[in-house]
């Protein structure tokens, strides 16, 4: 892809969505990924857990949150939507994970963390694939503005 700054107008705004975006997947990441009626049956939810489970999925909601916040600062573009690409895929594989899980089950029903991580894979391909696609922009820095009383 590009890499002469035609993307650069928009990286504030992918910056800005990836965050709230990647906020969503935090949230996801953190809620309880599948409920049952039998007590233990299912994990529990993130902050619950203790140990190195509660840690290590701390440090995964962190990530969350900040690669798709950063991934927009990426150079040239196509980084961008690899990144945001490769987010959408380490959370597909986690929510795909409890699904299976889920549908193979017959105590335990989706939580609301699979649906949330779902909706926010939905979101991370949807910016991938604008990041791929949006025309080139300057940003307002670059453009050079008219001189009162000049013609061009």
């Amino acid at each position: 892809m590009e890499d002469e700054g035609g993307f650069d107008g928009w990286r504030p705004r992918f910056a800005a969505l990836g965050l709230a975006t990647g906020v969503l997947g935090t949230l996801g990441v953190g809620m309880t990924q599948a409920t049952t009626s039998v007590p233990g049956a299912a994990p529990p939810a993130l902050l619950e857990q203790g140990g190195t489970a509660g840690f290590g999925g701390l440090v995964l909601a962190g990530a969350v949150a900040v690669w798709a916040a950063v991934a927009a600062t990426l150079r040239p573009r196509l980084a961008t939507v690899g990144a945001f690409a490769g987010l959408a895929a380490a959370l597909l594989t986690e929510a795909l994970t409890t699904a299976l899980l889920v549908v193979r089950s017959p105590v335990l029903g989706a939580g609301p963390g699979v649906t949330t991580e779902t909706i926010t894979v939905v979101l991370l391909a949807a910016l991938a694939f604008a990041a791929w696609r949006v025309p080139p922009r300057r940003p307002r820095s670059e453009v050079e503005p008219a001189v009162a009383g000049t013609r061009v």
